[in-house]
C-alpha cells in the first residue's frame, strides 16, 4: 500500500474529508463566522460573490470603513482645523486607541509602537538607526525571495554608508531551489557570517512561499552573534501570533493593506524595542515626533517624543487612521490566537485538497507543518501556469500570480469559509485538466 505522507501530515491537525458536506459542517460549527458579514464580499457581473484568497496581498474592505471615512469627512467639514482638538474623537488622539489594538497583534508595549508612512518608508528610516556599519561589522543578512521593495532597501542603505554590496549582503538560501528554508540554513549562514553582520533582517512570514520563521529562535541567534534583529511584518501582522518585545526584537516595520484590511496604500506600523528608547540611536528627526507637549510650541530645538514615535516624521493622515480603525475595531472583537487556530485548519485543508488531486504540474512550497505556515498556500506550477491562473480568475477564484510560475492562494479567517477551500480545488482542478491544458 502507497501511503501518501503530505496528506497525513496535514490529516494529523483535523481529520480532513474531501467533500462539500464536510466543509459545510464545518462552516456552521466556526465560531468565527458571524465576522465574514462585517466585510465586503467581491462580486461577479451577475452580482454572485467571488472566492477572493487574495487576502494576502489586499485585504477586503470591512463593511464600516464608508461610515468611519465620513465622520473625519463631516468633521473636517463642520470643524475644519478645530478637529485636531475638539468633537467627539480629536485627531490628535486617533492614534491612541489603534496603538492599544496594534499593540495585543504584535506583543508589544504602546510605547513601542508608532503609527507613520508607509513600510519601506519606516524600513529605511530604521536602517538608519540600526544599522551602523564598521570594519568589522557590516554585513547585512536578509532570507532569500523577500520581497523585493525589501532588497532594494538593504542594498541601497549599504551603498549609502559606502559598502559594497557583493561584500555586505548575505542571502540565506533554501536548501533546494524553491523550497522552504530550515533551520539548518538559518544556523550555517549566521555561524559563518554573524560576527560580521551588523543587521538581521527578515520576514515574519514570506511573502512568496508563505513560510512562517520560528522569529524567537532566530532573535535569540542574532543577539547570540551580536546582531541587530529587525522584521519584515507585512505578510505577519494579523496573521499570526507575535511577541515582539518578549522575543527581544529589536525593530519591525509592517503595512496594514493585507491581513489587516485597512486599504490600499494604507498608513503603516513600526516597533522599536524599550531597550533602545534611551540609546542615543541617529534618526532623522521631524515635527511629528517631537514631544506631545511641546509640539505646538513651535521650538527650534527638537525635544523627542518617548519611545517609537520620535520616529514619526510627519503629520498622520486622518482618513488612513479611520480606514485603519475600521479593520482595528473588528480584531479587536476576537483575538489573534483563536484566528490562528482557523487559520491553521483552513490552510491545512486547502494544501489537503491540492494534494489529493495527485497533478504532477502542482507542487505546494509551502510548509506543511502547521507552525510553519500562515493562511497562504503557494502553488509552484511547472507549467502553463499563467494560463492557469487567468482560468481561475475567470471562473470567479481571485487569488494571484508571482513571476514566474508561482500562484498564492490565501483563504483568510475573517472572512473566508471552508466551503470556499472545498469549491476552489474543483475551480483548480478544472483548470489544470488535460482537456483545459490541450493534452
Amino acid at each position: 500500500m502507497v501511503i501518501n505522507l503530505r496528506l497525513v501530515v496535514l490529516s494529523n491537525y483535523m481529520k480532513y474529508q474531501n467533500s462539500l458536506s464536510f466543509a459545510k459542517g464545518n462552516d456552521e460549527k466556526d465560531p468565527l463566522k458571524s465576522f465574514r458579514s462585517l466585510f465586503n464580499i467581491p462580486t461577479n457581473s451577475n452580482g454572485e460573490q467571488q472566492i477572493y484568497f487574495c487576502g494576502n496581498s489586499l485585504g477586503l474592505a470591512p463593511v464600516s470603513v464608508e461610515e468611519l471615512l465620513d465622520e473625519v469627512v463631516s468633521q473636517w467639514k463642520r470643524k475644519a482645523v478645530e478637529s485636531w482638538f475638539h468633537g467627539d474623537n480629536p485627531w490628535i488622539d486617533s492614534h491612541k486607541n489603534a496603538k492599544r489594538i496594534l499593540s495585543s497583534l504584535v506583543g508589544a508595549h504602546d510605547d513601542e509602537i508608532a503609527i507613520a508612512n508607509s513600510l519601506s518608508v519606516n524600513l529605511h528610516l530604521l536602517l538608519l538607526s540600526f544599522y551602523k556599519p564598521t570594519t568589522h561589522r557590516y554585513k547585512i543578512i536578509i532570507e532569500a525571495d523577500a520581497f523585493p521593495s525589501d532588497v532594494y532597501i538593504v542594498k541601497s542603505q549599504i551603498r549609502f554608508h559606502g559598502y559594497d554590496v557583493d561584500e555586505s549582503l548575505v542571502i540565506i538560501r533554501p536548501d533546494k531551489k524553491g523550497y522552504p528554508i530550515s533551520k539548518q540554513n538559518i544556523d550555517y549562514t549566521l555561524e559563518k557570517h554573524g560576527n560580521e553582520t551588523a543587521v538581521f533582517l527578515i520576514s515574519g512570514v514570506n511573502y512568496s512561499t508563505g513560510q512562517v520563521f520560528d522569529l524567537e529562535s532566530i532573535a535569540q541567534l542574532g543577539k547570540f552573534y551580536g546582531c541587530m534583529v529587525g522584521l519584515d511584518l507585512a505578510h505577519a501582522i494579523g496573521n499570526i501570533p507575535l511577541n515582539l518585545h518578549n522575543w527581544g526584537i529589536d525593530f519591525a516595520a509592517w503595512c496594514h493593506y493585507k491581513y489587516m484590511n485597512a486599504g490600499p496604500g494604507s498608513i503603516a506600523g513600526m516597533f522599536v524595542h524599550r531597550d533602545h528608547h534611551e540609546s542615543q540611536l541617529p534618526k532623522l528627526h521631524g515635527w511629528w515626533g517631537s514631544k506631545s507637549e511641546s509640539k505646538f510650541l513651535m521650538r527650534d530645538e527638537f525635544e523627542e517624543e518617548k519611545g517609537a514615535e520620535s520616529w514619526v516624521m510627519s503629520t498622520p493622515s486622518q482618513l488612513n487612521m479611520a480606514a485603519l480603525y475600521s479593520s482595528l475595531e473588528i480584531f479587536d472583537k476576537t483575538d489573534i490566537n483563536s484566528l490562528r487556530t482557523k487559520s491553521i485548519t483552513l490552510s491545512g485543508y486547502l494544501a489537503y485538497l491540492i494534494n489529493t488531486l495527485n497533478n504532477p504540474n502542482l507542487k505546494i512550497i509551502t510548509p506543511l507543518e502547521p507552525k510553519f505556515r500562515g493562511c497562504q498556500i503557494s502553488i509552484k506550477i511547472k507549467y502553463n501556469g499563467k494560463a492557469i491562473f487567468e482560468r481561475l480568475i475567470a471562473a470567479d477564484l481571485i487569488c494571484d500570480w508571482r513571476e514566474p510560475n508561482i500562484i498564492r492562494l490565501s483563504p483568510t479567517p475573517l472572512y473566508n469559509t471552508y466551503a470556499e477551500v472545498y469549491k476552489s480545488v474543483q475551480v483548480l482542478k478544472t483548470a489544470v485538466s488535460p482537456q483545459k491544458m490541450g493534452l
